[in-house]
């Protein structure tokens, strides 16, 4: 069975590419959709307003793909402590919803926020992502964009990792644009990627996928090839819970085109069904 559906690359992989190179890249080995990260070099003077959407509409007319958006995830912080800086990470974050909107991608990726120091409670620092994500919400109304909140790899930094904290946030904010961004790699870190899907399947909107060997070895994002996670298993299970969505992957490596001929090999030997 063909599988159902668009695979996608990250920008993230591309880090230091030009754009039309990347987007080149990712059509020549047949993938659908390119992930435009907010943050990237080339994307953020789109973002800050000082430059125009007209370069990314062509090229996505050139190279006849799609995109998705993922809002800046490296210097913001929308469960911040600081309220400087948690409405600076907002502000960024709307944007990106602008950007989304203008590009034609149907979904904005964002990171729920981050602890800072362990002399303040978890619970202040989810508190304040829920309060986020209320206000991101009501700016995607606007738009008509969905909002995904990525679930984050087991390190101590982090608070979105459990699949319950993740469905608490999310259905703490009442707004059917706002669901999961499932990052398959990050689960893998935390256990069995297989249940952590099952526990969220109704919440999953977009997916990002990469392999790794779970917890705290080595890189979170690997090649599909690499890692000691079952992809195949991984997809059988996206597609027995209905999810119809892009799936956009995140593992890179020193020789990028190698990266990406292995991942292809990957996807084009599973089956499904």
């Amino acid at each position: 069975m063909t599988l159902p559906w668009n695979f996608g690359v990250a920008q993230a992989v591309f880090w230091r590419f030009g754009l039309e190179e990347a987007i080149k890249t990712v059509t020549d080995f047949n993938f659908k959709v390119f992930e435009l990260w907010c943050d990237h070099p080339l994307v953020y003077p789109i973002l800050e307003g000082k430059a125009g959407y007209k370069i990314l509409l062509t090229l996505r007319e050139k190279y006849g793909i799609s995109y998705t958006v993922h809002a800046p995830p490296h210097d913001v912080n929308i469960a911040s402590i600081n309220e400087g800086i948690r409405r600076e990470s907002l502000r960024q974050i709307l944007r990106s919803i602008e950007i989304a909107y203008n590009v034609d991608s149907p979904i904005v990726t964002l990171h729920p926020g981050r602890l800072t120091t362990g002399k303040v409670p978890r619970e202040v620092y989810i508190r304040n992502a829920i309060d986020s994500l209320n206000e991101i919400a009501d700016y995607a109304e606007r738009y008509g964009v969905k909002v995904g909140v990525e679930n984050m790899e087991c390190n101590p930094q982090q608070f979105l990792v459990d699949p319950t904290i993740v469905r608490e946030v999310v259905e703490s904010v009442n707004s059917k644009l706002l669901g999961v961004t499932l990052d398959i790699a990050h689960a893998n870190t935390c256990g069995d990627p297989i249940g952590y899907i099952e526990e969220l399947k109704d919440l999953i909107i977009h997916v990002h996928l990469s392999n790794n060997f779970g917890g705290d070895i080595g890189k979170v994002h690997l090649p599909l090839n690499m890692g000691n996670m079952n992809v195949e298993l991984v997809l059988r299970k996206l597609h027995s819970i209905g999810y119809k969505g892009v799936i956009v992957l995140e593992g890179g490596g020193k020789d990028v085109k190698e990266v990406l001929k292995a991942n292809r090999q990957v996807i084009d030997c599973i089956r499904v069904s």
